[in-house]
């Protein structure tokens, strides 16, 4: 017969299987970014939003209680794939890592909170300096209620996943930090 669990291990698990069904439901949605699934993508959305709820204990918003360590997989891939900005008197490689570990932190933060980004085509003629990209898009951050936290158009996708899901993250990860810094304002 299996030991009985503490309330503290009953927790655990429930955050846990929360945790898995959101990260389901999130793959999900971000798969049907491209293409015609309007209908499969607000699905998803509203499932996803429902689990940010569910795992907040019905709260309509949660707030950090203190920051958390970004993990060191997430703090890498910002490290190479997002920018950054040299302070005066700090070394380009300092930069790079303070930059991409408030992203990471960012990104941790807005999956905790179950914020997501809904991208969409961007309506606006293309006004870049290059020749138009593969897709023009608009990304807009919100919270679990739906309400927009930050956005960003004129996204240029070059058509390519890998490349393209790279730049998106990074994409999210700088409105959460965005969406962030004005709340903490």
């Amino acid at each position: 017969m299996p030991a009985k669990k503490t309330p503290a291990q009953l927790q655990r698990d429930i955050d846990e299987a929360l945790a898995r069904r959101h990260k389901q439901a999130r793959e999900r949605w971000l798969s049907l970014q491209a293409g015609p699934h309007h209908r499969e993508r607000q699905a998803a959305y509203g499932e996803m939003a429902a689990l940010a709820r569910e795992a907040s204990g019905g709260a309509k918003r949660v707030h950090a209680t203190k920051k958390t360590a970004p993990s060191a997989k997430a703090v890498d891939f910002f490290r190479k794939h997002a920018g950054y900005s040299v302070r005066p008197g700090e070394s380009k490689a300092k930069a790079k890592t303070r930059s991409a570990q408030a992203l990471a932190r960012a990104e941790a933060e807005a999956e905790r909170r179950g914020w997501i980004v809904d991208w969409e085509h961007d309506p606006e003629e293309w006004q870049g300096d290059v020749e138009r990209p593969f897709e023009v898009l608009t990304a807009i951050l919100r919270d679990g209620d739906g309400q927009v936290l930050a956005s960003l158009g004129g996204i240029g996708m070059t058509g390519n996943r890998k490349t393209d899901r790279d730049y998106g993250r990074v994409i999210e990860a700088e409105l959460a930090d965005e969406a962030l810094y004005e709340e903490n304002r």
